[in-house]
């Protein structure tokens, strides 16, 4: 998916000015670190960056404030930071089609790289923003580490505490990513609220697909491996639906050792007790709402291209 926004070239070249800012910022990381920092960010799908400034097209037309492409770059820094923390915590082989950091640098460098971006995201933050923008940006940076403790912790069957889970694991940063866009590109109040949901729902059905892949995907499209979650104990929506009607599956919920043969029979366990298929339903139906927010919003062919995004995101369940 890195080359997601190639089918929308007035974004993909907006975000070539995101890069530019990224890659200033990452050179400053050092010699040792900013190589690896910036073969990172090049894999990347630059869905929330993106997002944002979509997001201000979308409430305003066209331009967009310059300024929001450097509030865009701290918003995909501190993406960056975070998957390179989770990575450490579940000890991830492969990160966009490549090995992690901490297993090509080692787990010290990997912390120094994630704390580096963490920094400069909110420097950005902290010298472009008011306390109206900065406050949610680090609002959500502290639920982002609060969900990753949590998860660590949380080896529940809850589809309540999977919402909540997900929400502060990716949703949060989509919904931020909007309304930040709308609110620099002096959109109304209700204009921004109604981005904000857009980027809620669509950031829930994103991490749903994206859990549901983990069970249905195939490594060279995905750039991860199949059932990465289920060897980290971490619990998501098929397993905790197929628990429902396959009670052989409450007994291994959370477990962390597998053989690869063992992952396989629970793989197909999910599959026969119908966990994949209502975890897609779910992530329709968050895309379901997401489209009938985008409907409320003026005809544009902005707002057009918003649900052509949308619906793409959530067709990688296909």
């Amino acid at each position: 998916m890195a080359e997601f926004w190639k089918r929308y070239p007035a974004i993909e070249a907006e975000l070539s000015r995101v890069d530019a800012i990224v890659h200033d910022m990452l050179a400053g990381a050092g010699q040792s670190f900013s190589g690896p920092l910036r073969d990172q960010y090049q894999g990347g799908k630059r869905l929330r960056p993106g997002m944002m400034v979509l997001a201000a097209h979308v409430a305003a037309g066209d331009p967009v404030p310059n300024r929001l492409f450097r509030l865009a770059a701290a918003v995909e820094l501190l993406h960056m930071a975070s998957l390179i923390h989770d990575d450490i915590v579940d000890d991830a082989h492969v990160r966009r089609g490549r090995a992690t950091l901490h297993r090509c640098y080692g787990t010290r460098d990997a912390v120094l790289m994630g704390d580096y971006l963490f920094g400069q995201a909110f420097g950005v933050m902290s010298e472009l923003a008011d306390t109206h923008r900065a406050t949610p940006f680090a609002r959500a940076a502290m639920r982002m580490c609060a969900t990753e403790i949590g998860e660590s912790e949380d080896r529940s069957l809850s589809i309540r505490n999977y919402f909540r889970r997900i929400l502060g694991k990716t949703a949060l940063l989509f919904s931020l990513s909007m309304s930040l866009g709308a609110s620099e590109a002096g959109a109304d109040r209700i204009t921004e609220e109604r981005l904000r949901r857009i980027g809620y729902n669509v950031g829930m059905a994103f991490q749903i697909v994206d859990d549901v892949l983990d069970y249905d995907g195939a490594q060279d499209n995905l750039g991860k491996n199949v059932g990465i979650d289920l060897r980290a104990g971490v619990i998501t929506l098929p397993f905790i639906y197929a628990a429902r009607n396959e009670a052989k599956l409450n007994r291994v919920a959370g477990r962390q050792s597998w053989s690869d043969s063992e992952l396989v029979q629970v793989i197909r366990m999910v599959h026969r007790a119908g966990g994949v298929d209502r975890a897609r339903d779910e992530a329709e139906r968050f895309t379901s709402r997401a489209r009938r927010e985008i409907a409320r919003l003026p005809v544009t062919p902005w707002r057009e291209m918003l649900r052509d995004v949308s619906e793409r995101l959530a067709r990688r369940c296909a």
